[in-house]
């Protein structure tokens, strides 16, 4: 029977394996939105959207396996302050899209949808990373005689 911090560990990692494994998809089948978001709005190039959407995808797997959940946290809340950024900086927190975007693209990255699920994620690992501490690789202090 698992311990309570690791059924709370598993309830808060799921938000973010869902959002990043959605989100990953989303990239790499070229869902409109996501193309429309990556290459005309942040003018990424079409390799960023793929190489994104691997590594969220990677992201979403890692932090189901306890081996790699310590450094897949970390990398989640790394890649979600990157998009945070890229919210507050150049898209806005409510996403306007043009009129001249393709026909869906304002209804699946229209408003603040997608900028809260950066916050989800980021929020859903940073309080799995807190709850799995006690799993992170470490180094004992060295003390000097």
């Amino acid at each position: 029977m698992p311990n309570a911090a690791s059924l709370a560990s598993w309830i808060t990692r799921l938000p973010a394996v869902g959002i990043l494994a959605m989100a990953g998809l989303a990239k790499i089948t070229g869902d409109p939105g996501s193309v429309f978001l990556m290459q005309d709005m942040l003018g990424a190039p079409e390799v960023a959207r793929y190489a994104l959407g691997a590594a969220e995808l990677v992201l979403a797997i890692a932090l189901l396996v306890p081996k790699t959940l310590p450094y897949a946290s970390f990398a989640a809340m790394l890649m979600m302050l990157g998009a945070i950024g890229s919210h507050l900086v150049k898209l806005g927190i409510a996403i306007e899209v043009p009129e001249t975007a393709p026909e869906g693209v304002a209804d699946s990255i229209g408003g603040p949808s997608l900028f809260v699920m950066a916050i989800v994620v980021f929020l859903s690992a940073l309080l799995t990373a807190f709850l799995k501490r006690d799993t992170f690789p470490h180094r004992p202090c060295e003390t000097s005689s």
